[in-house]
C-alpha cells in the first residue's frame, strides 16, 4: 500500500506511482484528512462502546425486512 498526505495548493496535482504498481489496476482516492482531535475523540467513543457489558437483543428488531429485495 502506498499512502501520501498532502496539502494541495491548486486543482491540478501530479501523482507519482511507485514502480511496484506499474501495469496494475490501482484505486486512487482523494479524501479529507482527519484532524488529530477527531481521532482522539473517536478513540474515546470506541473505548466507551467496548465497555458495554451486554445488549438486550430483543430491543433490536428489523422492520419489514424482505430478503427478496436484495
Amino acid at each position: 500500500m502506498y499512502r501520501e498526505i498532502i496539502t494541495p495548493t491548486r486543482q491540478d496535482n501530479v501523482i507519482n506511482i511507485p514502480k511496484e504498481y506499474w501495469n496494475q489496476k490501482v484505486e486512487i482516492l482523494v479524501l479529507p484528512f482527519a484532524e488529530v482531535s477527531n481521532v482522539v475523540r473517536d478513540k474515546k467513543n470506541l473505548k466507551e462502546l467496548l465497555t458495554i457489558e451486554s445488549i438486550d437483543i430483543e430491543e433490536i428488531k428489523v422492520q419489514d425486512w424482505n430478503i427478496e429485495k436484495f
